[in-house]
C-alpha cells in the first residue's frame, strides 16, 4: 500500500518509486515489512475485508 500510495499520490510524473525502498515497521512484530512486488492478492484481501466490515457495520447500526 505504501508503494501504491507513493506512486499515485506523491511521485512526480518522471519519478520512479522503488518497491524495495517501500517498507513499514511492524511495531508489534518487531520487524520491517517490505512492499510486495505483486499487489493483486493484498488488494483482493483488502476489498474482501472492506465488504465484510460494511456488512457488520450495517448490522450493528440496524440493531
Amino acid at each position: 500500500m505504501v508503494h501504491t500510495f507513493l506512486s499515485k499520490e506523491a511521485a512526480g510524473e518522471d519519478d520512479i518509486v522503488s518497491p524495495e525502498l517501500c517498507f513499514c515497521l511492524d511495531v508489534f512484530g518487531g520487524r520491517l515489512v517490505s512492499s510486495p512486488m505483486d499487489y493483486s492478492l493484498q488488494s483482493r484481501e483488502m476489498e474482501n475485508f472492506c465488504e465484510e466490515f460494511k456488512e457488520v457495520w450495517n448490522q450493528v447500526n440496524l440493531g
